[in-house]
């Protein structure tokens, strides 16, 4: 009676040990969440998040829109490879490789949600024949971008020789990746009959003479080059003005989304976050890069035939061959995000 009974365990055991291993190198689409302690989150919060989306502080980038995640007494629900993500997002990239690292330029502002359900079961689409995961949002491995960077505005007025050029409304316009808050925003600002206004992505249009902006508003950034053709303001500009603003906004909201993606899942290679790339257990890739379905439906995004320019960047950058293995991990889309923004998670 014994050998059965053994048989039984080890098999319930092997089977367990295979379910763990699976878990670990993240083909279910997640792992095992690596905790930081309260030290380390004070120190992260002191260096990079703000408390006010209108903040303008240099190497402060990040704006908490639902709070702090949830402490015990020892550790914070925040994973800590979410954390040098975060760094890595947040780092001055001037000299590196924009053609393979997404862009030479550390982001300005990033407002991040932590929101999950309460029962921390996953809010995110999934296939009818399976059980619905646990929210790797609510278990502190993953995190949403709900916003990205700022649309920069320069008022031009004619009623001087030479004409007054001045910033208009600084810091600037905040970039949601939500398609709600995208169609929210219109040029309902006023300008005087005798002015123009010119906006462009990252970077006053033209330099602004009442303020002193940092160096690297005044100048477009290094960006991918299959990127930078979702950018709206390539050409040098657009009005702030309908229906040009809100058309601009919704393409911004495209060129960032598919900006941050492509740095996410790039960060390992060389002279990215560092100059050797990061390999083995060093390496920063996110699990899980996905879109929402509004993104990767539009024609912006499908005409730039950038589904299968993410696909192939996956295929050839995401650990243990993941986006072609998974079903639950790489880089796809949800329209369980199109009013949320950009999910990643370890």
């Amino acid at each position: 009676m014994r050998w059965p009974y053994m048989i039984g365990v080890l098999g319930f055991a092997s089977a367990f040990f295979l379910i763990g291993i699976i878990q670990h190198f993240g083909y279910t689409g997640t792992t095992p969440i690596h905790p930081i302690t309260l030290a380390e989150w004070k120190s992260f919060k002191s260096k990079f998040i703000k408390t006010s989306l209108k903040d303008t502080i240099p190497g402060s980038p990040y704006y908490l829109v639902d709070g702090e995640p949830e402490k015990t007494t020892q550790t914070v629900k925040f994973d800590a490879r979410l954390t040098q993500i975060l760094q890595y997002l947040a780092k001055d990239k001037s000299g590196t490789d924009a053609q393979t690292c997404g862009t030479n330029r550390a982001h300005e502002s990033l407002s991040l949600s932590n929101k999950s359900p309460v029962s921390c079961i996953s809010d995110l689409s999934h296939p009818s024949t399976s059980v619905r995961s646990s929210s790797t949002v609510c278990r502190g491995v993953g995190l949403r971008i709900v916003s990205a960077d700022r649309i920069k505005c320069t008022k031009v007025c004619y009623t001087t020789t030479p004409p007054t050029v001045t910033a208009f409304n600084p810091p600037g316009f905040e970039i949601p990746l939500g398609i709600d808050d995208v169609n929210a925003i219109k040029a309902d600002l006023p300008v005087p009959a005798d002015c123009q206004v010119y906006c462009a992505v990252d970077y006053y249009p033209i330099i602004p003479t009442d303020i002193t902006p940092r160096p690297e508003e005044l100048v477009p950034p290094l960006v991918n080059n299959k990127i930078k053709l979702l950018d709206p303001s390539v050409l040098g500009g657009f009005l702030y003005q309908e229906p040009f603003f809100s058309e601009a906004v919704e393409k911004a909201a495209i060129y960032k989304t598919a900006q941050i993606a492509y740095e996410l899942m790039n960060v390992d290679s060389k002279n990215c976050d560092s100059s050797s790339g990061n390999v083995g257990n060093k390496r920063k890739i996110p699990y899980t890069v996905i879109f929402p379905n509004w993104v990767h439906s539009s024609s912006e995004f499908s005409d730039n035939d950038m589904p299968q320019f993410f696909l192939n960047e996956g295929k050839k950058e995401f650990p243990f061959n993941l986006q072609v293995v998974s079903p639950l991990a790489g880089e796809t889309y949800d329209p369980a995000l199109n009013t949320i923004g950009l999910h990643f998670n370890y």
